[in-house]
């Protein structure tokens, strides 16, 4: 059991020792990693904000067309409602 501690915390050590003399460039590498993480976020919300935008000029289109149907389709409505009043004292 001795010769497994043993075993462990000289390895223990050597990767500390290792990480001491390393730490310049694990300290660079989590940098370049974590400035490559921020980057594909931007681009993902720019790439979200994009499509949104797309989505509400389309919504806006939309709403638009069916303003102008319900426009035309209360004139008609009036039309026949006037000539249903005329229709009707004309039957007199």
């Amino acid at each position: 059991m001795k010769s497994v501690l043993n075993l462990v915390g000289n390895d223990y050590e050597q990767k500390v020792k290792d990480f001491e003399h390393n730490s310049d460039t694990v300290v660079k590498s989590f940098e370049n990693d974590s400035q490559e993480i921020v980057n594909s976020c931007n681009s993902a919300i720019s790439s979200i904000n994009n499509a949104v935008e797309e989505i509400k000029e389309n919504v806006a289109g939309s709403i638009d067309e069916v303003k102008k149907k319900m426009n035309y389709t209360i004139i008609a409505n009036i039309a026949i409602l006037v000539i249903m009043i005329v229709l009707f004292f004309l039957s007199k």
